[in-house]
């Protein structure tokens, strides 16, 4: 968990270390596409990192999408959540994992956070439309994407 941890600390975009931290995290017995067990495996991983940096974001009053965010020299740098979601949805993209990662991991995040922060979580959903709407992964991913909204909904009815 620690390599991605650094991971999702590191400058650039996905592709340019994204592989490499899965291969080093699970060392798969293929290069490019990970098994059924690897793949549970990471996602098991992915969604204890998920549930440990919503944890300190809540801890630390932060919203949950930009916790960790940091402005160096007048440059910002992305927040850790939305970094990691980037990472897998690169994964997940390029059929590196299961397409239906990242959309486990938006209902885990929709899940453990407030009303308000779901709010930033759907702008990102919605600035990641292009890549989430691609047919193979929303095939795979629109019964998690349901349930999220159907969730949401039940809990804004009780807000209301």
């Amino acid at each position: 968990m620690e390599v991605f941890r650094k991971a999702i600390l590191q400058a650039g975009p996905p592709e340019s270390f994204a592989l490499q931290t899965v291969q080093e995290v699970i060392k798969p017995q293929k290069q490019t596409k990970l098994a059924q067990d690897e793949n549970q495996m990471l996602e098991n991983l992915l969604r204890v990192l998920l549930q440990q940096l919503v944890s300190s974001a809540l801890d630390s009053g932060e919203p949950v999408m930009q916790y960790g965010q940091s402005i160096d020299d007048g440059e910002t740098s992305q927040a850790q959540i939305p970094r990691l979601l980037d990472i897998v949805l690169y994964l997940c993209e390029k059929e590196h994992v299961e397409g239906g990662m990242i959309f486990q991991l938006l209902e885990d995040l929709t899940e453990m956070s407030t009303m308000r922060n779901c709010k930033d979580i759907f702008g990102y959903i919605e600035s990641k439309q292009d890549i989430l709407g691609k047919q193979e992964l929303f095939a795979r991913g629109k019964l998690v994407m349901l349930r999220t909204c159907n969730q949401l909904l039940r809990r804004l009815s009780k807000v209301v």
